[in-house]
C-alpha cells in the first residue's frame, strides 16, 4: 500500500505544527492526490479517449484559485473522432480498456496491496471511479475521506480546454520560489468549471430530496433538514460549491460578463443532465429552472447546511477571511437566479447536440 517517505511526513508535520494551517493528514493525502494525478497525466495517449482535469482539484492546483484543499481527482473523459466513429457496443469495450489501463497504471505507481484500488462503472462505462487505499502516517479528520477518489466522466467539453501546471499543496504553503514537483496537465475551462457548479449543488440537493421525501404530486414536494446527513445518503461535502462559486467570481468577474454566452453554457449543462437523469430526478426533467432555484431557496435557510459548511472551512480551507455561509448561500442562489430569471426554462434543448457522450456523474 502506498505511503508517503519518512522525510516528506516529517516536513508535513513540522509545517502543521508551526503554521497550524491545516491538518497534517490534509496535507499528506494532498501528496497522494498528486501522486495520482501524476500518473494518469503520463499515461500513454489514447487513441479514443483524452484526460481533462476538472473539479475543485483543478481550480485549487491548476487555476490557483481555490485556498482550499480538494481530495477527489476529477476527470472529464473527452472522446476523440475515433471514439466519436465507434458503435456503442465497441465505444463499451474501448471505455473498459481503458479503465483497465488506468487501474494497472496506478498500481504501477505504487497504490498497491489486496483491495487497494476499488473500481466502478455505471452507465454502460460513461462513469467511472476508482477508490484507492493508502498508508496514513497521520490521524484522519472526519471531513475527509479514508481514500483517494479518482473519477472519470465520458463527456464532450462545451468550452475550449486550457493547458496548465499542477503542484502540490505543501511546496505552494511553504511559499518555495519554484515548486518542487509539478506537471503541465489539460484542464477544463473557468467558465464550464463554474457553469458545473452553479448547477450541481442545487441539482444534488433536489435529487436528495426527491428520493428521501417522495412526494405524492409536485405540489407536495418538501424539503427538510433531516434528509441532509451522512446516514441518510447525502455528501455533506457538496457545501464546497456554495463557497467555490463566490471565491472563483470573486476573482474572476469577467466570467459572467458577458451574460447571453454564459447563460447558453449553464443552458447546455442543464439540458445534459436533464437528459443523464430523466429515468431518476423527474422533477428536474420537467421543471429544471424552476427544481434549482426551489432547491436554494431552502439552502438559504438550511441550519444543516450551514454546521456542513462551517464545518468544511475550518477543516479544509486555508485562505484567510472565507466567508460565511450567509454570504456564499446568498450569493449563489441570486447568481443562479439572474442566470435562470424569464424566459423560464421548460423543455430545455441542446444548443448542439454534442452525440452519444452521456454522464450520470453526481459532480
Amino acid at each position: 500500500m502506498r505511503k508517503i517517505s519518512s522525510a516528506e511526513a516529517k516536513q508535513i508535520d513540522d509545517f502543521a505544527i508551526e503554521s497550524g494551517i491545516l491538518p497534517a493528514y490534509v496535507l499528506e493525502k494532498d501528496l497522494h492526490v498528486f501522486a495520482a494525478l501524476e500518473i494518469l497525466a503520463n499515461m500513454p495517449v489514447s487513441e479514443y479517449f483524452r484526460l481533462v482535469f476538472c473539479g475543485g482539484t483543478c481550480l485549487s492546483k491548476s487555476y490557483g484559485i481555490l485556498d482550499r484543499m480538494s481530495e477527489d481527482v476529477d476527470f472529464k473523459l473527452v472522446p476523440t473522432d475515433a471514439a466519436r466513429a465507434l458503435t456503442g457496443s465497441a465505444r463499451r469495450s474501448q471505455l473498459k480498456v481503458f479503465r483497465k489501463l488506468v487501474f494497472d497504471a496506478l498500481s504501477s505507481g505504487g497504490f498497491t496491496g489486496e483491495g487497494a484500488i476499488i473500481e466502478k462503472a455505471l452507465d454502460e462505462g460513461a462513469y467511472s471511479s476508482f477508490s484507492v487505499t493508502y498508508e496514513s502516517a497521520f490521524e484522519k479528520t472526519e471531513s475527509l475521506r479514508s481514500h483517494l477518489l479518482i473519477e472519470l466522466s465520458y463527456t464532450e467539453l462545451f468550452d475550449d480546454a486550457k493547458k496548465m501546471d499542477a503542484g502540490r499543496l505543501i511546496d505552494k504553503l511553504i511559499g518555495a520560489a519554484a515548486p518542487q514537483e509539478s506537471l503541465k496537465i489539460e484542464c477544463v475551462s473557468l467558465a464550464e468549471a463554474l457553469a458545473e457548479k452553479l448547477v450541481a449543488f442545487p441539482r444534488r440537493l433536489g435529487k436528495q430530496m426527491s428520493d428521501r421525501l417522495p412526494a405524492k404530486s409536485p405540489e407536495e414536494a418538501g424539503y427538510d433538514d433531516a434528509a441532509l446527513t451522512a446516514d441518510a445518503g447525502w455528501d455533506v461535502s457538496l457545501v464546497r460549491h456554495l463557497y467555490d462559486v463566490i471565491t472563483l467570481l470573486d476573482a474572476q468577474p469577467q466570467l459572467i460578463s458577458s451574460r447571453e454566452d454564459f447563460t447558453d453554457l449553464v443552458l447546455d449543462i442543464i439540458a445534459k443532465d436533464s437528459r443523464d437523469f430523466k429515468s431518476s430526478h423527474a422533477d428536474y426533467q420537467n421543471d429544471p429552472s424552476g427544481a434549482l432555484l426551489s432547491a436554494m431557496s431552502f439552502a438559504v435557510g438550511s441550519k444543516q447546511l450551514q454546521a456542513q459548511y462551517d464545518k468544511f472551512v475550518i477543516d479544509m480551507v486555508y485562505g484567510k477571511g472565507a466567508p460565511s455561509y450567509a454570504k456564499s448561500v446568498s450569493f449563489f442562489e441570486s447568481t443562479l437566479r439572474a442566470i435562470l430569471e424569464p424566459p423560464i426554462l421548460e423543455a430545455v434543448p441542446m444548443k448542439s447536440d454534442v452525440g452519444s457522450p452521456s454522464t450520470p456523474k453526481p459532480f
